[in-house]
């Protein structure tokens, strides 16, 4: 049997379903990270607090990057690629006001058509939002679609 591969990084977006909004942030504009000034999900590294597990990372980035909690209920595994866990989280009574952006240059609010309209498939480079996030918004938006075809 394979060995699965040790998770070590967390992401999320969150998703208003009344709105239908994906919130999402954009990096900040500094050579030395991946991806400056682009648009990205939420998310990191798991950190020696964490003790490996990735539902403890993925509640402190949750804190870390927004300064909320949010019930275990409302958050759903969208995707594990690779060493990473991706979640989409079910926030449909959020108050911007509400959250505190410590990290990035912004955020957003976007219909799924608005956010993948930033992808440009012929040239990454002239991407207004990463290669990643954007494979994660595909597939986050075809899960929506077949829960509510199965309703």
């Amino acid at each position: 049997m394979p060995r699965k591969q040790k998770i070590t990084r967390v992401g999320f977006f969150l998703y208003d379903p009344n709105k239908k909004l994906v919130l999402v942030h954009k990096r900040d504009d500094k050579r030395d990270i991946s991806s400056p000034n682009k648009w990205d999900y939420f998310g990191g590294s798991l950190e020696s607090a964490d003790l490996d597990d990735p539902n403890h990372a993925l509640e402190r980035e949750l804190y870390e990057e927004l300064g909320v909690s949010v019930e275990q209920k409302c958050i759903k595994v969208l995707a594990h690629n690779k060493n990473e866990k991706m979640h989409y989280i079910i926030y449909p009574k959020y108050k911007t006001r509400e959250f505190r952006f410590d990290e990035g240059a912004g955020f957003a609010w976007l219909s799924f058509k608005e956010a993948l309209s930033l992808f440009n498939k012929g040239d990454d480079t002239k991407s207004f939002i990463t290669k990643e996030a954007n494979g994660y918004l595909l597939r986050f938006r075809s899960k929506l679609r077949r829960q509510r075809k199965t309703k």
